[in-house]
Protein backbone atom coordinates (compact mmCIF):
# COMPACT_ATOMS: atom_id res chain seq x y z
CA UNK A 1 0.00 0.00 0.00
CA UNK A 2 2.58 2.26 0.68
CA UNK A 3 4.55 1.88 -2.62
CA UNK A 4 1.49 2.58 -4.45
CA UNK A 5 1.34 6.25 -2.42
CA UNK A 6 -1.19 5.18 0.09
CA UNK A 7 1.40 5.24 3.32
CA UNK A 8 -1.16 6.83 5.17
CA UNK A 9 -3.72 3.37 4.81
CA UNK A 10 -0.70 1.56 4.99
CA UNK A 11 0.15 2.76 8.68
CA UNK A 12 -3.31 2.92 9.95
CA UNK A 13 -3.38 -0.61 9.27
CA UNK A 14 -0.10 -1.57 11.11
CA UNK A 15 -2.21 -0.32 14.21
CA UNK A 16 -6.30 -0.83 13.37
CA UNK A 17 -6.06 -4.38 12.49
CA UNK A 18 -3.78 -5.72 15.87
CA UNK A 19 -6.46 -3.75 17.80
CA UNK A 20 -9.45 -4.90 16.39
CA UNK A 21 -8.37 -8.45 16.45
CA UNK A 22 -7.29 -8.26 20.05
CA UNK A 23 -10.86 -6.06 20.79
CA UNK A 24 -12.20 -9.02 18.77
CA UNK A 25 -10.40 -11.81 21.03
CA UNK A 26 -11.57 -9.81 24.14
CA UNK A 27 -14.83 -9.64 23.34
CA UNK A 28 -15.45 -13.22 22.12
CA UNK A 29 -13.86 -14.63 25.35
CA UNK A 30 -15.63 -12.60 27.92
CA UNK A 31 -18.47 -13.46 25.95
CA UNK A 32 -17.87 -17.56 26.73
CA UNK A 33 -16.70 -17.19 29.74
CA UNK A 34 -20.05 -15.42 30.89
CA UNK A 35 -21.91 -18.04 28.99
CA UNK A 36 -20.29 -20.86 30.12
CA UNK A 37 -20.52 -19.43 33.83
CA UNK A 38 -23.70 -17.52 33.78
CA UNK A 39 -22.85 -14.30 35.24
CA UNK A 40 -22.43 -10.40 33.70
CA UNK A 41 -19.31 -9.45 35.16
CA UNK A 42 -15.61 -10.65 35.93
CA UNK A 43 -12.87 -9.83 38.37
CA UNK A 44 -9.55 -8.75 36.51
CA UNK A 45 -6.74 -8.24 38.20
CA UNK A 46 -4.30 -5.84 37.03
CA UNK A 47 -0.96 -7.61 37.81
CA UNK A 48 2.62 -5.60 37.69
CA UNK A 49 3.44 -7.62 34.16
CA UNK A 50 -0.09 -6.62 32.96
CA UNK A 51 0.72 -3.25 33.87
CA UNK A 52 4.36 -3.05 32.58
CA UNK A 53 2.65 -4.28 29.11
CA UNK A 54 0.26 -1.34 29.08
CA UNK A 55 2.68 1.43 29.92
CA UNK A 56 4.61 0.08 27.58
CA UNK A 57 1.97 0.34 24.79
CA UNK A 58 0.66 4.14 25.70
CA UNK A 59 4.44 5.18 26.28
CA UNK A 60 5.21 4.10 22.65
CA UNK A 61 2.20 5.02 20.85
CA UNK A 62 2.91 8.46 22.18
CA UNK A 63 6.25 8.06 21.11
CA UNK A 64 4.74 7.50 17.66
CA UNK A 65 2.54 10.70 18.05
CA UNK A 66 5.31 12.67 19.15
CA UNK A 67 7.61 12.20 16.83
CA UNK A 68 5.48 12.05 13.41
CA UNK A 69 3.92 15.57 14.72
CA UNK A 70 7.34 16.83 15.32
CA UNK A 71 8.52 15.69 11.59
CA UNK A 72 5.74 17.06 9.62
CA UNK A 73 3.99 14.01 9.94
CA UNK A 74 6.72 11.48 8.93
CA UNK A 75 8.61 9.10 11.10
CA UNK A 76 12.09 9.85 10.23
CA UNK A 77 13.75 7.02 8.38
CA UNK A 78 15.55 5.39 11.44
CA UNK A 79 12.96 5.45 13.99
CA UNK A 80 12.59 1.64 14.06
CA UNK A 81 15.93 1.85 16.05
CA UNK A 82 13.98 3.33 18.51
CA UNK A 83 11.07 0.77 17.96
CA UNK A 84 13.20 -2.31 18.11
CA UNK A 85 15.26 -1.10 21.49
CA UNK A 86 11.70 -0.21 23.19
CA UNK A 87 10.55 -3.40 21.93
CA UNK A 88 13.72 -4.92 23.58
CA UNK A 89 13.65 -3.08 26.84
CA UNK A 90 10.16 -4.35 27.29
CA UNK A 91 10.98 -7.80 26.68
CA UNK A 92 14.09 -7.60 29.20
CA UNK A 93 11.70 -5.98 31.80
CA UNK A 94 9.13 -8.73 31.02
CA UNK A 95 11.53 -11.34 31.26
CA UNK A 96 13.08 -9.92 34.96
CA UNK A 97 9.80 -10.11 36.30
CA UNK A 98 8.85 -13.40 35.29
CA UNK A 99 12.00 -14.69 36.04
CA UNK A 100 11.90 -13.23 39.80
CA UNK A 101 8.69 -14.72 40.21
CA UNK A 102 9.32 -17.70 38.95
CA UNK A 103 12.18 -17.80 41.62
CA UNK A 104 10.11 -16.46 44.44
CA UNK A 105 7.93 -19.54 43.80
Amino acid sequence: MARRGLSSTALTACFAGPLFNMLLSLALGFSAHFAKEGVSRAAVVLTPDLILGCVCLVGYNLVVAAVGLLNKNMLPKRFYLFARSWYALYLAAAAYMGLREWVAA
